[in-house]
């Protein structure tokens, strides 16, 4: 049995739930979700279909994968309705591998697991990604941990990921995530979130080529909220202690950022995205070396949109720059 799927899969705090509603809206039977219109507490149509793409997909080890039986549950789930006219819709950041919940269960799947079980899965597979400029998204992807609980100070948070963990920090590479995903699926589509924002001629063109979705402008939503609110729930977050679900004695915590930032953050930055100049200089060295190869791999202009390492000079770069 061959399944066609056209998968959204984030990237996250990259325009997602705007595109899911419109997705809802103007996929019809086809989109199985997920949506932000959940229903009986399910974020896809079925609780079957909810279990394979948010757990089988890119948790299950591959032992415990039937793929016979994954056939059969889409054969039942997604033919069975008399609506088998695919491709079928779907749109989830956790297939990316840096969902939020994967940072709440603190386990990050290998995007490379995912897009081998996709491929065995669907054919053909489409996907379309939404990239952001890497800083921006760094800035906005903490603000929603900060919303969820998280305590732990940017410069932290941006050094952890700049080093330690490969995971998050890979698929800001674009260049290499991007030929990634060429490699696993028949057609990718790619969208800067800043063309998304303004709904230019761009944007709406792949959306019509990815799953003839039609859209003058998203809908807004899921707003970061403003740096002073943010900070306020910060400091509420460090108080309680609470690191994004996991509860953290607070010596402990102050040891952790001692050793990965050297830094004493007792007391917090008045400045909720302060980063010093080392750690700010390396994430710009990352932006640099991925989007200078990043524009001519997708045939774009990425300079237009403010990314880092594709601006003629550091003014034209501010005045481009789109607020999270």
């Amino acid at each position: 049995m061959s399944i066609a799927l056209n998968l959204h899969l984030g990237l996250p705090k990259c325009a997602s739930t705007s595109l899911q509603r419109v997705f809802a809206e103007q996929g019809g039977a086809r989109f199985l979700g997920k949506s932000s219109r959940r229903h009986d507490g399910l974020a896809y149509r079925e609780a079957a279909l909810e279990h394979l793409f948010r757990h089988t997909i890119p948790y299950a080890s591959e032992a415990k994968v039937d793929y016979d039986q994954i056939a059969e549950l889409l054969s039942k789930s997604m033919l069975g309705d008399g609506s088998d006219d695919g491709p079928f819709l779907v749109s989830d950041e956790l297939l990316s591998g840096c969902g939020f919940r994967n940072y709440r269960i603190n386990h990050f799947p290998d995007p490379l697991v995912i897009l081998y079980r996709l491929r065995r899965i669907f054919s053909p597979l489409r996907i379309l990604v939404v990239i952001r400029n890497q800083t921006h998204f760094l800035r906005s992807y903490y603000s929603e941990l900060v919303k969820y609980g998280y305590n732990v100070a940017f410069e932290i948070f941006a050094h952890k990921h700049l080093v330690h963990d490969a995971g998050l920090t890979n698929l800001l590479r674009y260049d290499r995530y991007l030929a990634l995903l060429s490699a696993w699926c028949d057609e990718l589509f790619v969208v800067p979130f800043e063309a998304l924002v303004r709904a230019d001629a761009h944007a709406r063109t792949q959306l019509v080529a990815f799953a003839e979705i039609a859209f003058e402008q998203l809908p807004h939503s899921n707003p970061s909220g403003s740096e002073q609110e943010l900070a306020k729930r910060f400091l509420e977050n460090r108080k309680s202690v609470h690191d994004a679900g996991r509860w953290t004695p607070l010596s402990e915590l102050h040891a952790t950022e001692a050793v990965i930032g050297g830094l004493n953050l007792a007391q917090t930055p008045a400045n909720l995205f302060w980063m010093s100049d080392d750690v700010r200089s390396r994430w710009e060295a990352l932006g640099r070396s991925s989007n200078q190869k990043l524009g001519k791999m997708i045939g774009l202009d990425l300079a237009a949109y403010g990314y880092c390492g594709c601006e003629n000079n550091d003014k034209q770069r501010d005045a481009k720059r789109v607020s999270i």
